[in-house]
């Protein structure tokens, strides 16, 4: 999960010269990603982890935050 984590943390770093906004909570709700970061996050974690997102997955608690992106990958390998 420390791999997944650091994955995901260095693709939300290209949206920003300061990466502590990371380690919040409120990636989405907060305003640090917009709609158009949100569809391209989507695409970078079914690319990248081999996952499909399906409509039910579509949780404001599974993107808001790094926490909730590796629960979903967690979810998503375990079903």
């Amino acid at each position: 999960m420390d791999d997944d984590r650091a994955r995901i943390r260095t693709f939300l770093e290209r949206f920003s010269d300061d990466d502590e906004w990371l380690d919040g909570s409120a990636l989405l709700t907060g305003g640090v990603l917009d709609s158009m970061m949100a569809v391209q996050l989507v695409a970078f974690l079914e690319g990248t982890f081999g996952i499909t997102v399906e409509d039910e997955d579509l949780e404001l608690a599974n993107f808001d935050s790094v926490d909730g992106m590796v629960g979903l990958l967690a979810r998503k390998r375990a079903a």
